[in-house]
């Protein structure tokens, strides 16, 4: 399957240091491999024990971090799974 640049670019930004997931999306196309690198991390990853231990400002922060890259993380799945559907 070939991808648009645009959503190429934005997973490498989301995923910088993920070289299969890159060379499948621009080289091979492979549909299932790309699925299963997006459906198994579109999830925010937040821990009970790390909203817990989250203090002052910077725990804060850390947290909204966290769920902003989550959030894009979701954002590719689904935009992966309507690309697949066309």
């Amino acid at each position: 399957m070939k991808y648009p640049q645009e959503f190429v670019e934005e997973v490498k930004q989301v995923y910088p240091d993920w070289e299969t997931l890159h060379q499948e999306l621009t080289e091979n196309g492979d549909v299932y491999v790309v699925s299963r690198c997006l459906e198994e991390n579109c999830g925010n990853g937040i821990s009970y024990d790390e909203i817990l231990a989250a203090d002052g400002i910077e725990g804060l922060e850390m947290l909204k971090a966290k769920a902003r890259l989550g959030k894009r993380r979701n954002k590719l799945y689904n935009e992966f799974t309507k690309l697949e559907l066309e």
